[in-house]
């Protein structure tokens, strides 16, 4: 399923269009019941695992889910099992929002972060993100042409660029929210992999 919409109901600016669409994914998320995010989390996984991109990596970068995103806690389980070095992001600036990544296992505790979202502490090792292999980021929604729709902090735009030219980057979202077209801005970056519960969108 894709949300369609009628597009003369976007506004015109993209900046205007980002925050029309965030409305429209709010509302479409609501129909999402924990059964059905719970199974379709659970396939998502089953998909990125598959990937060769993500067998390959050494040093993967996942997320702690929140409020509707795809839950993330197995498959952080998994990788640190099959030997990956795992790293999470932590907001250590919001007024500039910045994060950097930090190693996790199951030996390192989470705390409340900036925004309430569980991330390393503190005193967690930085992670050199010329060193990680794959990304895994959350997003509000994303289209089958690998755009991504964040929540508009920017933290991972900026962080990005720090990354080596050959990284992976990999959105998963709910196929049941997979929008039809992602407004984007020139600084916006397509991801290489859109994972949903059906299907692997790769970008073009």
């Amino acid at each position: 399923m894709t949300i369609k919409v009628n597009q003369t109901e976007i506004p015109g600016t993209v900046l205007e269009a980002k925050r029309w669409w965030r409305k429209q994914i709010r509302e479409a998320q609501k129909g999402l019941t924990d059964e059905y995010m719970t199974e379709a989390s659970e396939a998502i996984r089953e998909q990125l695992m598959r990937m060769e991109e993500y067998r390959k990596a050494k040093t993967v970068m996942l997320y702690v889910n929140c409020g509707k995103e795809v839950v993330t806690r197995s498959l952080m389980d998994v990788a640190n099992r099959a030997g990956k070095t795992v790293c999470l992001p932590l907001c250590y600036d919001t007024d500039q929002h910045l994060m950097d990544a930090r190693l996790w296992n199951a030996e390192h505790r989470l705390v409340a972060g900036a925004y309430g979202i569980p991330e390393p502490a503190s005193d967690a090792p930085v992670i050199d993100p010329k060193e990680i292999d794959l990304v895994v980021l959350p997003c509000m929604s994303c289209d089958a042409d690998c755009n991504r729709l964040g929540h508009g902090a920017g933290y991972y735009d900026r962080y990005l660029t720090q990354l080596r030219d050959d990284v992976v980057t990999v959105a998963l979202c709910y196929e049941e929210i997979l929008a039809e077209e992602i407004p984007t801005e020139e600084h916006d970056k397509e991801v290489n992999a859109v994972i949903t519960e059906k299907n692997i969108y790769r970008s073009k």
